[in-house]
């Protein structure tokens, strides 16, 4: 296979991004913070130790975790995915709040490509706005969101203007 071609494979994974969005969504960048063995992790937060195990190792992989002697720790990298930290990610990755529910919308895009209908609708059954005004937990998300992107956009604004 050429390289184009398996650059384009690469390119094409769902396994890292959605690797990425489980474990914020399962709350491991935050547990990891201190060592845990991947059995005491998994019986703490209910999850498979054998499917824990293979995320984890993936996890590793990225930069995300390191495996130490006590089992998995989270790496100054893998912060950034942290509940606290004030960059946002943790809110745009996770899959239970407004960003990461749209972007799961995506597997429907094959079906908005050839119909012009909207993907969200399709997979949530109410349109995006709808769904935000029924679950204030994504609301909150939404408008957390909305606050971090203006507070990274303003002094770019500011700085444009004379």
């Amino acid at each position: 296979m050429s390289d184009d071609a398996n650059h384009l494979l690469r390119a094409a994974s769902l396994a890292t991004p959605m690797a990425l969005r489980v474990a914020v969504t399962l709350g491991l960048p935050d547990r990891l913070r201190t060592p845990g063995t991947v059995d005491d992790v998994a019986a703490e937060l209910n999850l498979s130790p054998t499917a824990l195990d293979v995320l984890l190792g993936h996890l590793g992989t990225l930069g995300v975790v390191e495996r130490i002697d006590d089992g998995y720790l989270t790496t100054a990298y893998g912060a950034n995915l942290c509940q606290d930290n004030e960059n946002g990610v943790a809110n745009l990755l996770h899959l239970d709040r407004a960003a990461g529910r749209a972007e799961l919308a995506f597997v429907e895009l094959a079906h908005s490509i050839r119909t012009g209908e909207a993907a969200y609708s399709r997979r949530y059954g109410k349109d995006f706005w709808t769904d935000l005004s029924a679950q204030p937990h994504l609301r909150h998300s939404f408008d957390q969101q909305m606050t971090n992107r203006f507070r990274a956009e303003i002094p770019q604004v500011v700085a444009g203007i004379d």
